[in-house]
């Protein structure tokens, strides 16, 4: 009957279900003395903090642990424990990207190691894949999975540095102390880094996905620290009024954004100038909204 179909489907669903590897998991415990901006001087008074974190191989296969920026920013010593363990052993940055907000480290105790198996970055989730989220909310020392579906896929602004990059939006919970966590996709890869919420709303949280990862790793890899993300130097204005494209000399089936300015020192001084219209980028063509179309249907 329908009950006995129902089962056999829901038992076939748990066993193809992907085993976390919850060993390669880990909680990051910063000792910090931060800056102060208005008694530049001094620093304030040291501070303790938590976040999470996993293992992962960089691009010349050493293992290292991925984290955020914001979890070990103006720290003072790192301490990492492994899920399932009582022991802490000592790391250090190697690597810190606050634009993206990721940070590598190094635990140099080979005791920390066995048993922990770097993890594999899947592709960006598409919209209404499921995520489950893994950490240590709240400062406790007990590990936090939840689960939800992947909401947006969009550019946003990355609180810790104001900087706008990819980002997917999840509905499972995100809270302080799952920032660096990861978050992973129904074949047990990573679908994203765990970063921040929005406070004021319910169910939205960010993760950091694999293109924004692999940007930061190939940093490292080629410089030894991260260098940045590139910029193109100039401010677009859209395109949406159809005055202002007429003005402009385009075409009704013609499409893009307008440049007000070029900054004097960038690589598109010379090349671009001022009241320019950019169409497409790499051939992709560009609306008058100033998006691209990306994965069929969706724009960002």
């Amino acid at each position: 009957g329908r009950l006995g179909w129902a089962r056999l489907l829901t038992r076939a669903m748990a066993a193809k279900r992907a085993v976390l590897p919850l060993t390669s998991i880990c909680k990051v415990f910063t000792s910090r003395s931060s800056p102060n901006y208005l008694v530049p001087w001094q620093n304030k008074l040291p501070s303790e903090g938590s976040g999470s974190g996993f293992a992962v191989r960089d691009l010349d296969g050493n293992p290292r642990l991925l984290t955020n920026a914001h979890v070990i920013a103006d720290y003072t010593r790192l301490m990492v424990r492994r899920h399932g363990t009582a022991d802490k052993f000592p790391a250090r940055c190697v690597a810190i990207g606050h634009e993206c907000d990721l940070a590598l480290l190094e635990v140099p105790d080979a005791n920390f190691w066995p048993g922990v198996e770097p993890l594999e970055f899947g592709p960006v989730p598409e919209l209404r894949d499921r995520v489950t989220v893994v950490g240590f909310p709240g400062g406790h020392d007990g590990l936090s999975v939840t689960t939800g579906v992947v909401s947006r896929v969009d550019t946003v602004q990355y609180v810790h540095a104001a900087f706008n990059l990819l980002a997917v939006q999840i509905d499972a919970g995100i809270n302080p102390g799952n920032s660096g966590g990861p978050a992973f996709d129904a074949s047990g890869n990573i679908a994203g880094v765990a970063f921040q919420n929005v406070p004021d709303a319910q169910s939205v949280g960010y993760l950091i996905p694999a293109p924004i990862v692999r940007h930061f790793l190939e940093d490292f890899k080629r410089h030894g620290r991260y260098v940045g993300f590139c910029k193109l130097g100039v401010r677009l204005q859209a395109l949406e009024n159809v005055a202002l494209r007429a003005h402009l000399g385009m075409r009704p089936d013609q499409s893009g954004v307008v440049i007000n300015h070029v900054l004097p020192v960038c690589a598109a001084t010379g090349v671009l100038q001022k009241r320019d219209v950019v169409m497409a980028v790499d051939g992709v063509p560009i609306a008058n909204d100033g998006t691209i179309e990306w994965r069929g249907g969706e724009r960002v």
